[in-house]
């Protein structure tokens, strides 16, 4: 898992993962299922890896570029609840490196801006 936020039941909040039951595979979890985005990421190379969800659809992103939307449910509320980077609530801890993690709250970052992103921080880890 690359980033969580949940209750200690895991019954309410989200999950933000790669290879949780299929090796390589972006997933979001919104509590109320994996949203899956069917695109797998296991060359062993650095990726920079997004996620966004606009109310409808889960947008799926790898070094910049849209790799899926899916439809999907929203995520249950999990404010002051604990965050965990790298970990699913206390479990399927992630074995690789995490470069950097960045969160944004209260608007969706548009395709462009997420490619602005990955452009401008693509250089720390090549």
């Amino acid at each position: 898992c690359i980033f969580s936020k949940m209750d200690a039941g895991a019954t309410r909040g989200y999950a933000f993962a790669m290879g949780v039951t299929v090796d390589g595979e972006l997933k979001f979890l919104n509590m109320a299922a994996w949203v899956a985005s069917g695109y797998l990421i296991n060359d062993g190379n650095w990726h920079f890896v997004a996620v966004t969800y606009d109310n409808v659809n889960y947008v799926f992103y790898d070094n910049g570029v849209v790799v899926a939307t899916v439809a999907g449910a929203a995520p249950l509320a999990a404010t002051g609840d604990s965050s965990f980077v790298g970990q699913y609530n206390l479990s399927n801890r992630w074995t690789g490196d995490i470069g950097e993690l960045l969160i944004y709250k209260n608007r969706v970052k548009t395709a462009p801006e997420i490619m602005n992103v990955y452009l401008n921080t693509r250089w720390r880890y090549r």
